[in-house]
């Protein structure tokens, strides 16, 4: 797992690519390739504008950073989007004791450093059932 970072207003392109410089490499230094070796690892982020901005694309490409090709609208098979609803569960679950956004913040960061790791494997394991019922269903939501 990487660093999380907490970030208050809307993403750019240009605050996206700062978030990809201060922690990616640092975080998975395996990501980044040569021109001439292909890399071990693969990069996943979704088609969110930040991330298919040219600019964005164009730091990926300079540090040799190899993207999975992501379909338009698939959050069913895409592993952070279970791994927030499960972060948004536990907050709920200390929801009273909550009282301000750095208490949030705070809690957040308890799941993500030490309860998260332990769902990593489930979801990754259950990604090939996911992709047939998406697949099955034609692109439609997974219920």
């Amino acid at each position: 797992m990487g660093s999380l970072i907490r970030y208050e207003d809307t993403v750019k392109k240009d605050v996206y690519i700062g978030f990809l410089q201060q922690t990616l490499l640092k975080d998975f230094p395996l990501l980044r390739g040569t021109k001439t070796r292909k890399v071990k690892y693969i990069f996943q982020h979704d088609n969110a504008r930040t991330h298919v901005a040219l600019a964005t694309k164009n730091y990926l490409k300079d540090n040799c950073i190899t993207t999975l090709t992501w379909p338009s609208y698939s959050p069913d098979i895409n592993i952070i989007e279970n791994v927030w609803a499960f972060i948004k569960e536990e907050l709920f679950k200390k929801n009273t004791q909550l009282e301000s956004a750095d208490d949030v913040w705070e809690e957040i960061q308890k799941i993500w450093y030490t309860k998260v790791n332990s769902i990593l494997r489930n979801l990754y394991l259950s990604l090939p059932n996911r992709m047939e019922s998406v697949i099955e269903l034609e692109g439609k939501r997974i219920n």
